[in-house]
């Protein structure tokens, strides 16, 4: 799993599912400053949902349901399964 994805399932679980998210609120805020100073090499084709705002700001808030691909809810599901 990259980092984007990670960004994506925590998200989805913390501001949509309101489940517990697989990582702390640190680890959360590290890999978003870690994503940031990076972000001009970062690829992947979930790239376009997260901005640098979000990213300074570490948050995915502003995303909606709908806005999550179908395989970073099953991605996420399969989380909380492991749990």
């Amino acid at each position: 799993m990259n980092e984007v994805e990670k960004f994506l399932i925590a998200s989805y679980l913390y501001y949509i599912a309101y489940e517990e998210t697989p990582m702390t609120d640190y680890e959360f805020d590290m890999l978003c400053k870690d994503m940031l100073k990076k972000w001009d090499t970062v690829h992947h084709r979930y790239k376009h949902l997260i901005t640098e705002e979000m990213l300074a700001c570490g948050t995915g808030h502003n995303l909606r349901e709908e806005d999550y691909p179908e395989d970073i809810k099953a991605m996420a599901k399969i989380t909380l399964d492991k749990r």
